[in-house]
């Protein structure tokens, strides 16, 4: 197994978690929030939709129930089960699978959009990610948008060098392989499980999300969560 498979799989161990399952699904009823719904306003009725990283369907339901066509989609079995329950209850058709974050199983130029909502973070090493806008941006359509957010640790932190010295504490053995922002979860009482995690900058992450296929079209800042939408380059150079 690689090292992104063995990191890849502690995410998908992590979200597979009773804790973190129950956890999800407290969240359900809370639908998009207002952040979201600013970074999804350009958004026309109807539209195909995939939602990564759909957890157990909060933000999925919540666009359905407004007429877009959702695919939900996440790496944790338990979540998407889930997911799959609360749409048939109340009688919502969405899509669910369970797949490889990495690599999407779709065809070319199928959505209109796409959500990343706090589910970046969890694939690692920059090259990976970059990799992974790329697939993105394949199954878009040519004038697709990527809706995106994600913590940032500017005012938490202030730089990356007390996870450097968390890792070299706790995980002496790989913390010289990791690149600067990698870290892991604490684990949850009673557990011993941990996830991967990269942790941001604001700068970094925006220069890593201009060195891919997408440009910030807007982008702001709520507490520590940074929001933005993006649109093939390519597209918004000929717009």
């Amino acid at each position: 197994m690689t090292e992104l498979e063995n990191l890849v799989g502690s995410v998908k161990a992590w979200f597979n978690q009773p804790y973190e399952v129950n956890l999800r699904i407290q969240e359900q009823e809370d639908g998009l929030s207002e952040p979201e719904r600013r970074i999804i306003r350009f958004l026309p009725q109807q539209s195909r939709i995939l939602d990564i990283g759909c957890a157990t369907g909060r933000a999925s339901i919540a666009l359905a129930k407004e007429g877009h066509i959702v695919t939900g989609i996440d790496v944790a079995e338990q979540l998407i089960a889930k997911a799959r329950t609360a749409a048939e209850e109340q009688e919502i058709a969405i899509a669910y699978q369970v797949c490889n974050p990495v690599f999407l199983p779709f065809s070319d130029g199928v959505f209109d959009a796409a959500l990343l909502l706090k589910t970046y973070c969890y694939v690692p090493k920059r090259q990976n990610r970059i990799a992974w806008l790329n697939e993105i941006a394949r199954v878009l359509k040519p004038n697709g948008w990527l809706l995106l957010s994600q913590q940032v640790i500017d005012e938490a932190l202030g730089s990356y060098e007390p996870i450097h010295q968390e890792n070299q504490r706790r995980f002496p053995s790989i913390s010289a392989t990791l690149e600067e922002g990698d870290g892991f979860s604490l684990p949850a009482e009673g557990s011993e499980t941990v996830a991967f995690i990269h942790y941001f900058m604001e700068a970094d992450l925006r220069d890593e999300l201009e060195s891919s296929p997408f440009q910030i079209i807007d982008s702001f800042r709520e507490d520590v969560i940074f929001y933005c939408t993006l649109k093939n380059k390519l597209c918004s150079e000929l717009a």
